[in-house]
């Protein structure tokens, strides 16, 4: 098992999102003897429990969900021309640990600079060229696309979708 490490340096938006409580009916076998009782059953649903013969049933339980949803995102060429998601278990948890969503400009259209440790060792200097894509020229230059206007409709309005400038470690 391999870990790969990545810093990206350069604008991104942090998007705010809500934990909203909600009920999710789970389907599984309730007989409390068994060793599959309240064990989710995942694709075709037996009508019986296959190690205690009882009927399947299901129970409500409460999660949280993010809001707003942001998985149609991934299949939306046009938002991703423009916009690239970070990946890996670490920016998650982040995510979910301050309640936001994370976007990078996509590399082809703003680049800021990655490292990547592949790479060995990559030293980039800070300077006014360096840092054009400043979260003030980014934001002009995607202000005014669908995918931006798609952002804040989505996120409930441009307070909730904040032009930010920084460093960003992930693992995955």
């Amino acid at each position: 098992m391999s870990v790969d490490y990545e810093v990206y340096v350069g604008p991104y938006l942090e998007c705010k999102i809500k934990q909203i409580p909600t009920t999710l009916n789970i389907t599984s076998c309730v007989n409390h003897e068994c060793s599959h009782y309240r064990v989710r059953l995942l694709g075709e649903q037996p009508p019986y429990c296959p190690h205690c013969g009882e009927e399947i049933g299901s129970y409500a339980t409460s999660v949280m969900r993010e809001e707003p949803d942001n998985t149609d995102l991934y299949e939306d060429e046009k938002f991703c021309e423009i916009f690239d998601f970070l990946h890996g278990d670490c920016i998650e948890r982040v995510q979910n640990d301050r309640n936001i969503h994370v976007y990078v400009p996509n590399e082809t259209r703003a680049p800021g600079f990655s490292f990547d440790p592949r790479d060995e060792i990559d030293i980039r200097e800070f300077n006014p060229v360096s840092l054009q894509y400043d979260p003030v020229r980014w934001k002009a230059q995607i202000d005014g696309t669908d995918a931006y206007k798609k952002l804040v409709a989505m996120y409930g309005g441009p307070e909730n979708v904040v032009f930010k400038w920084g460093v960003i470690s992930t693992a995955n």
